[in-house]
């Protein structure tokens, strides 16, 4: 395995750099991975570093890609509060450069076959970049992505989802015997807008009519998400979406498409949910890691045929 610095300059003459590491004998299935949020090409706890040298030793060529305005590419990201610059990322903000690099990992190091992913924005950037009619991504790995948007900065919604409220009043139950809880909430160092929102959510489901939900977008979802995934279905673009079972990210999308959208099925077509229980969002634990690793590994070898790691 060889690593070495790539740029690419842009339509707008700004130059964007990444690493790619190249296998000793390539099965020419390219990874492209995007940053998480407005994280640089390590990835957080250096997992993009760890999973393009793992995958490059089994034949996969990995880009870790860092678009304009991040790491040591050029650019700047506009001066704007960090809720609206969220939003900018998850309606799309780097997706011509996902379709650059994309373009670039074919023609340059002569892919025949292009997996995009990454974590959270990495997730979303990838799924509305695929579902672009462009032909240039094959396959989605979606690491804890997003299915909401972030709010106006200063906004709070008063609504909370089932799975989220669940979690929460679990987490209450098991602190009703702890004297540092009682006194958190005594002393009002309690979150107690959260947890008005809990109580809201819990009581609205023992009364709530069993009836087929209302398919209008909820509060906050990203209209964008649901559109591209269904493109993503129709064009046959193969999606495996891994989620932590200790991450908001994961009760969001059961409240916000799993239920509503996808009947509770955790795989069907071309997409595949999978769950790792404890880990939290940035997988910082290499154990969680190396889990993510196997299910990625599985994952590819049933879904792209060519020699895969054994």
């Amino acid at each position: 395995m060889k690593e070495e610095v790539v740029q690419i300059t842009g339509d707008d003459g700004l130059v964007r750099r990444g690493i790619i590491s190249m296998p000793e004998n390539s099965n020419g299935i390219g990874i492209l991975l995007l940053p998480a949020g407005f994280k640089y090409r390590v990835g957080p706890a250096r997992f993009y570093v760890y999973l393009a040298r793992y995958f490059a030793d089994y034949g996969y060529t990995v880009f870790r890609f860092d678009p304009a305005g991040l790491g040591e590419s050029d650019g700047d990201l506009p001066v704007l509060p960090v809720q609206n610059l969220w939003r900018t990322l998850e309606e799309g903000r780097f997706v011509d450069d996902a379709l650059l690099a994309a373009k670039t990992m074919r023609e340059k190091f002569d892919m025949h076959t292009v997996i995009s992913g990454g974590i959270c924005g990495g997730a979303i950037t990838s799924q509305l970049a695929a579902a672009k009619d462009t032909g240039l991504i094959d396959g989605i790995i979606s690491i804890n992505t997003s299915v909401t948007l972030a709010g106006p900065t200063g906004k709070s919604s008063l609504t909370m989802g089932e799975s989220q409220a669940t979690k929460n009043y679990n987490s209450y139950i098991q602190k009703l015997f702890s004297m540092h809880a009682w006194k958190r909430f005594l002393s009002g160092q309690s979150d107690f807008i959260t947890i008005f929102k809990t109580i809201n959510t819990m009581v609205s489901a023992i009364f709530k009519k069993h009836k087929p939900e209302n398919l209008e977008p909820l509060e906050n979802e990203n209209p964008n998400f649901v559109k591209s995934f269904r493109l993503l279905e129709n064009k046959n673009i193969k999606h495996l979406l891994l989620f932590s079972g200790n991450d908001n990210r994961w009760s969001q999308f059961q409240d916000v498409i799993l239920h509503r959208y996808l009947d509770n099925k955790t795989k069907h077509g071309g997409y595949n949910i999978e769950i790792i229980p404890e880990a939290n969002h940035e997988l910082h634990f290499r154990e969680w890691q190396e889990k993510a690793i196997d299910i990625i590994k599985i994952w590819l070898s049933s879904s792209f045929s060519s020699e895969q790691a054994k």
